[in-house]
C-alpha cells in the first residue's frame, strides 16, 4: 500500500497526526534531532510533516530551525515546502478568517525579520510582504464593495 513514494509522502503526515495528536514534546524532540542530523532526507521529511502540523509554537520553532540549517542549493525544496506550509490554511477561509490568519502569520514572523540569520530574515520578509499585499487587496475589495 505504501510502496509508492508519493502515496507514502501523502499518507505519513496524516498517520503521524493521528498517532501523536499533534506536535507534542516527544515528537518535537525527535524532529529537532533530525534537523541537526545534517541528513537532507530527514529535513525534507520534516518540511513535509510541517505541512500537516502548521500552527502553534512548535511549528514556528521547527520551521525556524529548518530555515537556519538549510544552507545550500539542495535545500531549496525544504524552503519551498515551508513556504507552502505557512500558506496552507488560506484555502477555504472566509474573508474575515483570512484577514485574521494572515495577520497572525505576519505577527508570528515579525521577530524573524530582526534575526541575525540572513536566510531567516529573507524568508520572513518575503512572506510578510506577500501576505501584506494580500491583506491590502482584501481591504481594497472591501472599500470598492
Amino acid at each position: 500500500m505504501l510502496s509508492d513514494k508519493a502515496a507514502f509522502h501523502d499518507t505519513v503526515p496524516d498517520a503521524l497526526a493521528v498517532l501523536t495528536g499533534g506536535l507534542n514534546s516527544a515528537f518535537v524532540a525527535v524532529l529537532q534531532e533530525w534537523i541537526t542530523s545534517g541528513d537532507l532526507q530527514k529535513r525534507l521529511a520534516i518540511a513535509e510533516i510541517l505541512q500537516t502540523f502548521n500552527t502553534g509554537d512548535p511549528f514556528y520553532s521547527l520551521s525556524r530551525e529548518l530555515i537556519i540549517n538549510a544552507a545550500g542549493e539542495e535545500n531549496a525544496e525544504i524552503i519551498a515546502k515551508l513556504r507552502a506550509a505557512m500558506g496552507l490554511p488560506i484555502v477555504g477561509l472566509w474573508e474575515g478568517e483570512m484577514v485574521s490568519f494572515l495577520e497572525g502569520r505576519i505577527a508570528a514572523l515579525a521577530p524573524w525579520k530582526e534575526d541575525d540569520n540572513p536566510r531567516l530574515c529573507t524568508f520572513a520578509r518575503e512572506l510578510s510582504q506577500q501576505w501584506q499585499k494580500e491583506l491590502d487587496m482584501i481591504q481594497m475589495n472591501k472599500i470598492s464593495n
